[in-house]
């Protein structure tokens, strides 16, 4: 038998060692046989064979369940960013104070419907400040990074957030990645 993928989850690679076993099992019953034939070999062969079987379908289930479970929050996290990047790039459209009434409006109609048609996934492997600027970039907004800075999110754990350990701590999943804020400079005359 092929040596498996490594796990991180301990009850996939115990029922990976039970299935090894029972092949083992299998394998020397076999021989037995072979030397000395034995009348209860058929009875022990079918008991080891369905304890093989479930031992592998139980292996399997549990592998499809942390499958699920690893989708799930990869999307849950996916979707905290796009939350996080829709109320940035709404704040930096508005921010624009050279943008027409009507060239704001159209802006804002594309975020939420770029936004709209984005699987959360999509949101998965870059940050939030990357996401914020590709978009930025995209809708043609003015999009200066020297006037925002990462500021505490309740999606980030205490660490991202800029937070000491005196920090609180969000009871919100953590999301990876930074959350911007409009940091107020004065506007040279």
């Amino acid at each position: 038998m092929a040596d498996p993928a490594p796990t991180s989850d301990p009850r996939l690679a115990m029922l990976q060692e039970l299935a090894e076993i029972g092949m083992e099992l299998v394998r020397d019953l076999r021989d037995q046989t072979r030397i000395e034939p034995r009348p209860d070999a058929g009875l022990v062969y079918a008991r080891i064979a369905r304890a093989v079987r479930q031992t592998l379908a139980l292996h399997a289930r549990l592998e499809a369940e942390a499958k699920v479970e690893t989708a799930r929050h990869v999307r849950a996290q996916a979707a905290g960013k796009k939350s996080q990047v829709s109320h940035i790039v709404t704040d930096v459209i508005e921010a624009d104070d050279e943008a027409s009434d009507g060239e704001t409006v159209d802006r804002l109609t594309h975020l939420y419907e770029r936004l709209a048609d984005a699987d959360d996934c999509d949101f998965a492997d870059k940050s939030v400040p990357e996401i914020v600027a590709q978009i930025c970039h995209d809708l043609g907004v003015p999009f200066d990074p020297q006037r925002w800075e990462p500021a505490a999110s309740p999606y980030l754990p205490r660490e991202a957030a800029g937070g000491g350990p005196q920090a609180e701590r969000s009871e919100e999943p953590a999301v990876e990645g930074a959350s911007l804020t409009l940091r107020p400079h004065p506007v040279p005359s």
